[in-house]
C-alpha cells in the first residue's frame, strides 16, 4: 500500500520511554536501520547526554545522526526534534536553520496534550510556525506535531480534527496521524482525507502572508489551483472579518470562494466571514466569478 516503515529513536542515553537511547552508536543504529529496512526515523532527546551539553554541542549530535543515517539509507526522511529545546529562547532561530540543512522535518512547536484546550493549542503552533516560512520547502518542514492526537479518547470533536487539518494545511506540516483509525468514524476518516486539504498541504510552500482584520487574521498562500486562506479568530468573542480580495492576493475584482469542509461554493467581491472565538476556516479562493461586481456581505 506504499506505507514507509518508520523508527523513533534518541540521541542521549534513553527515549522519552526509558528504553535505550543510541549515544555513541549512531552509525551502527544507522546500519541496523538500513538492513531492517527502514525509510523514516524520527530522533528525540529525552535525556541522558553529558552534563551541561550546550545548544551547539546538541545541534552538532543531531547533524551528525543524520548524517550517519543519510549514509545508510541515502532516501531516509529525518525527522528530528532540535527546535523544540530552545523554544521561546534566543537560540531558536538558529536551530530552525540548522535543522533545515540536515533534516527532512524538525519539530518548531510544543508537543500536543489532548485534553488541553484545543483552540488555543492549535493557535498557539500556528504562531510558532507563521514567521518560519523561510526555512520551509520542498523536501525540508518545519512539523507542528501529529494530527488527530489519541482521537476518540481525546475527547476531540469533529470540529477539532478540522480546525487542526487546516491550520497544518495552510503552514505544509506534515500530517503523520497519531489515532487508533479503526476507532474513527467516517466523517473523521473522510476529513482525513479530504483532497483539498491535502492538495493545500502538499502545495509546495508554506503560507508567509497574514493579514488582520480586529481580531481575526487571515493566513494566504497560492494552492489547490486558487488562493488558500485560512481563517483564525484570535479573539476571545465572536467576530465578523472583512478582507478586500486584493488584501488577499487575488488579482480580481470577483472570485468564487470554497469551503474545504463543506463544500459550499458562493461567488464574491469581498470575503466576509464570521467565526467564534478560537475557531478556524479554511477556505480556497478561485476567480473571476461569473458575476462581475458582485458583492458578498454575507457572514458566513
Amino acid at each position: 500500500m506504499g506505507l514507509m516503515f518508520g523508527i523513533y529513536e534518541a540521541i542521549g542515553k534513553r527515549t522519552c520511554q526509558h528504553y535505550p537511547g543510541s549515544w555513541g552508536h549512531y552509525a551502527q543504529d544507522a546500519k541496523t536501520f538500513a538492513q531492517w529496512g527502514v525509510n523514516f526515523v524520527k530522533i528525540d532527546e529525552c535525556g541522558g547526554l553529558p552534563a551541561s551539553t550546550s545548544m551547539d554541542a546538541l545541534t552538532e549530535e543531531f547533524r551528525s545522526y543524520g548524517s550517519d543515517l543519510r549514509s545508510g539509507i541515502p532516501s531516509v526522511v529525518y525527522s528530528e526534534e532540535l527546535p523544540i529545546h530552545s523554544i521561546g529562547k534566543p537560540g531558536f532561530l538558529s536551530t530552525v536553520r540548522s535543522s533545515s540543512g540536515f533534516a527532512r522535518m524538525w519539530r518548531v512547536a510544543p508537543d500536543e496534550y489532548p485534553l488541553d484546550k484545543v483552540g488555543p493549542m492549535i493557535l498557539g503552533h500556528l504562531a510558532d510556525d507563521l514567521h518560519l516560512s523561510v526555512f520551509a520547502g520542498p523536501g525540508h518542514w518545519n512539523d507542528l506535531d501529529m494530527v488527530a492526537p489519541d482521537m476518540p479518547a481525546s475527547g476531540w470533536s469533529r470540529a477539532d480534527l478540522q480546525s487542526q487539518l487546516s491550520v497544518w494545511a495552510e503552514e505544509a506540516s506534515p500530517l503523520l496521524i497519531s489515532a487508533d483509525l479503526s476507532k474513527l468514524n467516517s466523517g473523521e476518516l473522510a476529513d482525513l482525507k479530504n483532497p483539498n486539504m491535502i492538495a493545500i498541504d502538499q502545495s509546495g510552500s508554506q503560507a508567509s502572508t497574514a493579514v488582520m482584520s480586529g481580531t481575526m487574521e487571515a493566513v494566504v498562500k497560492s494552492a489547490d489551483g486558487g488562493t488558500a486562506v485560512l481563517l483564525v479568530n484570535l479573539g476571545r468573542k465572536a467576530v465578523t472579518g472583512r478582507f478586500s480580495l486584493a488584501q488577499l492576493k487575488v488579482a480580481a475584482r470577483t472570485a468564487r470562494v470554497e469551503n474545504v469542509w463543506t463544500g459550499s461554493t458562493h461567488p464574491v467581491g469581498e470575503l466576509v466571514y464570521k467565526l467564534p472565538p478560537w475557531h478556524t476556516a479554511l477556505l480556497v479562493l478561485k476567480g473571476p466569478s461569473a458575476s462581475p461586481g458582485l458583492r458578498d456581505t454575507r457572514a458566513w
